[in-house]
């Protein structure tokens, strides 16, 4: 089974969210519980089909391999909250009042992720935009949707190399020190709002709503 991490996060002793009626549910049976209802929607209502037909509509040299994609989908969503493992998310779980975030951690996390997968050539670049946009809405899962090329130059502000650092490593990844040095670098971020990238964005996916 593809994996974006080699855990088992049956080992991080982690909670996901707290409710005063009830005990603290932990991390991992949060991510098992978001996994599946993930898993019977795409069976319900035949979701696969579709993303296969979204997919296949930009892929115009047919350089996607939709099936590789879709388990990568699946590993966001079943990682879509991993940035709750930091301390001062704990510490709020357990009542103190801080103004900590998580989507923006997640985000993160699987942006690393990513840009390791293209940097051993596992995904080829059009699979890279096409996962990097997709991101999008892990960091917005408690907002609202923008136009991600709109949002995306204050991304770059909001970056903590020893955040990502410790929770990479709780997940027995060793931080690679050159993907963290792009992920702070301004100009990796600035790119993603240039002419070039844009017109891209547009070709990729032909002005439609795929």
């Amino acid at each position: 089974m593809f994996s974006l991490f080699n855990v088992d996060l049956k080992g991080i002793k982690a909670f996901a969210q707290s409710k005063t009626d009830c005990p603290k549910e932990q991390f991992h049976i949060h991510c098992d519980k978001t996994l599946s209802y993930f898993d019977n929607i795409m069976q319900t209502y035949e979701i696969e089909n579709i993303f296969y037909r979204l997919l296949t509509d930009i892929d115009g040299d047919e350089s996607i391999d939709n099936e590789k994609l879709l388990k990568i989908m699946r590993e966001f969503v079943f990682f879509h909250d991993i940035g709750k493992l930091t301390p001062e998310f704990q510490a709020k779980l357990d009542g103190e009042k801080n103004k900590t975030t998580h989507s923006d951690k997640s985000f993160f996390v699987l942006v690393y992720a990513v840009l390791e997968l293209k940097k051993t050539n596992k995904v080829n670049n059009k699979e890279f935009i096409i996962l990097f946009l997709l991101l999008y809405s892990v960091y917005k899962h408690h907002g609202r949707l923008n136009d991600i090329l709109d949002d995306i130059q204050s991304f770059s502000y909001k970056v903590e190399r020893n955040v990502l650092a410790d929770i990479l490593s709780q997940l027995n990844e060793a931080p690679d020190d050159n993907i963290l040095g792009a992920m702070l670098a301004r100009g990796f971020w600035k790119k993603w709002n240039a002419r070039s990238t844009r017109e891209l964005v547009r070709k990729l996916s032909k002005d439609s709503l795929s």
